[in-house]
């Protein structure tokens, strides 16, 4: 998602940073040529936004959200690539990837890897937690979603990606987490991704949760749930 190979460094350095919660990470100070402010206390502890009030967050939102356009072999692409246009003959898009196999795959990795320390040098349950905050930022930034409101209009894109957001996984993500995480962090933030996916009695995303209950038995999620209430 980030081209040059030194803007990429600072990228994930700073996605690690987050991830692992530092309230004031070093890393930020040196992120390119714009100036960083700290953002009020809110749940992306660390964060940071621009000069136009835009955190990472939110680029992340909207690089995960345009990745599909990004790398599609579109006919304005194909006309420029064969008219030999150096720009799309240096964007090679040898692969689409699909928004579908994208969030599948953030999503596998929270659920896969529930309990597991992955030595990639970042903290796992970090970027699990991070990955949960990002599901949740998806929705939040939807067009139609109104904390005032408790009804979801159908054909708001709020509605749409709840719906979305559950079939890529996370309604499996969710209540495995519940039933198996011994990380209560990755638990809350799990929950709050769930609310939301939730959020205004979607009845498409109930039926979603109703349906993976009824095929895994997963029993635990209550005992669990038990627990924590």
């Amino acid at each position: 998602l980030v081209g040059k190979k030194e803007k990429r460094r600072q990228y994930f350095a700073l996605v690690a940073e987050v991830a692992n919660g530092r309230h004031d990470p070093p890393k930020m100070k040196k992120l390119g040529k714009k100036k960083f402010k700290k953002v009020a206390p809110n749940d992306f502890t660390g964060l940071c936004e621009d000069a136009t009030g835009e955190t990472e967050v939110e680029k992340m939102v909207k690089a995960l959200l345009t990745v599909q356009q990004a790398t599609e072999k579109t006919p304005e692409w194909k006309k420029k690539f064969q008219a030999g246009d150096k720009g799309a003959q240096a964007d090679g898009r040898a692969n689409t990837v699909t928004e579908k196999a994208l969030f599948e795959r953030m999503f596998s990795h929270v659920t896969v890897n529930i309990n597991k320390e992955i030595f990639s040098g970042y903290d796992t349950i970090g970027i699990n937690i991070l990955v949960c905050e990002i599901m949740s930022q998806v929705l939040l930034l939807s067009e139609g979603y109104d904390p005032e409101e408790g009804h979801i209009h159908a054909e708001s894109t709020f509605y749409q990606y709840q719906l979305k957001l559950a079939q890529y996984g996370g309604v499996a993500m969710v209540i495995s987490v519940v039933a198996e995480c011994k990380e209560e962090e990755l638990v809350k933030a799990a929950v709050r991704f769930g609310n939301l996916m939730c959020y205004g009695g979607n009845k498409h995303v109930q039926k979603l949760i109703f349906d993976y209950f009824c095929e895994t038995k997963k029993a635990a999620f209550f005992c669990k749930s038990k627990e924590y209430i």
